[in-house]
């Protein structure tokens, strides 16, 4: 017996009960990108009002933190626009995927993070039981540190395989 066995048939289950779902998820979003992006396109049929907009979208520091417009186009307009609501869709998208596919490991009281016989999910649960609050907080932040740590280098890496993305300046 190796480390995949049984993968294939889970694989299979949970795209057959997904079937409806993810399909549908997925095409409401690009539905919703298409009407916007096609509500956009009526608005700008004048490219110096296009324009306009770009800049206001370039200059304004609310709307930068959402990224940068690529260009003058109605596309790159509508995905600076759009950019945090299709987030927040794909985000409950993904949470509702991961309650469904682990129902049955909530409803029987067994997680990954606790389920464990050693590691620092079973040392929260055991110093939980032993109402030990100190030790079940230290535990808690050595996660934190662990979750800030990983950001940090998923980071430095990114920087360093998408060395084009620090050269572009803000006008």
């Amino acid at each position: 017996m190796n480390a995949l066995t049984g993968t294939s048939t889970l694989t299979r289950l949970a795209l057959r009960r997904d079937r409806i779902t993810a399909p549908a998820w997925v095409l409401g979003l690009a539905a919703f990108t298409a009407a916007t992006t096609a509500l956009w396109a009526d608005d700008f049929r004048d490219p110096a009002t296009l324009l306009a907009e770009t800049r206001i979208t370039v200059v304004s520091p609310g709307i930068r933190i959402l990224g940068l417009a690529s260009g003058a186009s109605v596309g790159s307009y509508a995905m600076v626009r759009n950019f945090v609501l299709l987030a927040v869709l794909a985000a409950l998208m993904s949470t509702f995927s991961v309650v469904r596919h682990t129902r049955q490991s909530e409803e029987t009281c067994r997680a990954e993070l606790v389920g464990a016989p050693s590691g620092l999910g079973y040392a929260i649960e055991y110093y939980r039981s032993m109402l030990a609050t100190p030790s079940v907080m230290a535990f808690i932040a050595v996660i934190g540190l662990l979750g800030f740590l990983s950001d940090r280098a998923l980071r430095l890496l990114g920087s360093a395989l998408t060395p084009w993305a620090r050269t572009v300046a803000a006008p």
